[in-house]
């Protein structure tokens, strides 16, 4: 399995988590996508969304976007579950992952950051220079809180479907 991944991506940074967390090799192939990598070569024929994370899976199969990964992953490897049991707690665990896949990554994609610099928000480019840290943050103490407000503390509550 290849996974195709950036540092600074927070949608690569939660399906590196699982991987590990579900014990399953893989071959980590470094996408610099502050250099552009992701539009050169063969990477666009890989993933036409020009975007990290990609799985290429060892029958050849890519998969795209985190979200779609954790799926394909839980559905696949349900050992070391990372949704708990229950309906209450599986919301309370999916709203946390789209904290960082819908309100952190979009402010924070390089592709977004570049267009608003070049409509004139140049403080976006100096955000990018510096690494734009308002926006993970945020997101992480709104998922922190999501999950510490559960009754283990862990985003979900134990004890079946409620």
């Amino acid at each position: 399995m290849r996974f195709f991944t950036c540092g600074r991506s927070t949608t690569s940074y939660g399906v590196r988590i699982a991987l590990d967390l579900k014990g399953i090799a893989y071959e980590a192939v470094p996408v610099n996508v502050v250099a552009g990598e992701q539009g050169a070569d063969d990477y666009p024929a890989l993933n036409p969304g020009r975007s990290v994370p990609t799985l290429v899976l060892d029958v050849g199969t890519v998969l795209t976007q985190s979200m779609a990964i954790l799926d394909w992953l839980e559905e696949t490897q349900p050992e070391t579950a990372l949704l708990p049991d229950g309906a209450i707690a599986w919301a309370s665990v999916r709203a946390a992952a789209l904290v960082s896949a819908t309100d952190v990554q979009p402010v924070n994609n390089l592709r977004v950051i570049s267009r608003l610099g070049t409509m004139g928000h140049e403080h976006a480019q100096n955000d990018r220079r510096k690494g734009n840290t308002q926006f993970p943050k945020r997101g992480g103490e709104a998922a922190h809180a999501q999950c510490a407000a559960r009754s283990d503390g862990h985003g979900h509550n134990e004890g079946g479907r409620q």
